[in-house]
């Protein structure tokens, strides 16, 4: 079991901006490294500052082969960006949120937690049905720049499903 907490909370709608990243799930950690990077570098090219926190957004997952994921900053509205980066929007709504602080190695049981506990509240999720089925928000917030822990790169981290109301 990990140190998380979590609640149910209402949220505001978010701005990004991203990179689109083919993963697996033995590659993530050093592609979303290796993104957010590229994406850095863009920025500051284009003089954006991020106006929040970093986050991955996952729309379909497969534990099995390769998906995709953005990885991304919170910006301010109506930014223009350029291919292959998009920009778009967490929608607003209430939100399943697991809250932790520690290595992002242990992130997968954070998100497996959170779903048994939303599960437990009796908290639907908006996604469409079927084993890939498509997220209509899943994503994870860093709040915090990541530091160097025994177990890898850590720091606070929000599990954030938009639930159906």
């Amino acid at each position: 079991m990990s140190n998380a907490t979590y609640r149910v909370e209402n949220r505001e709608p978010v701005t990004y901006v991203a990179l689109p990243v083919t993963v697996t799930m033995h590659d993530i950690g050093e592609r979303i490294g290796a993104a957010y990077t590229q994406l850095d570098v863009y920025l500051a090219a284009r003089g954006i500052n991020p106006s929040g926190p970093s986050l991955v957004r996952y729309r379909k997952l497969d534990m099995r082969g390769p998906f995709t994921i953005e990885v991304g900053w919170v910006i301010p509205e109506n930014t223009w960006i350029d291919l292959p980066y998009v920009a778009d929007v967490l929608p607003a709504g209430r939100y399943a949120v697991g809250s932790f602080e520690g290595p992002y190695a242990h992130l997968e049981e954070v998100t497996r937690e959170t779903l048994m506990w939303a599960d437990l509240k009796d908290l639907n999720f908006d996604v469409e049905p079927g084993v890939d089925g498509k997220w209509a928000s899943r994503v994870e917030l860093y709040l915090d720049d990541p530091r160097e822990g025994e177990e890898g790169l850590e720091g606070p981290v929000e599990v954030a499903i938009l639930t159906l109301e």
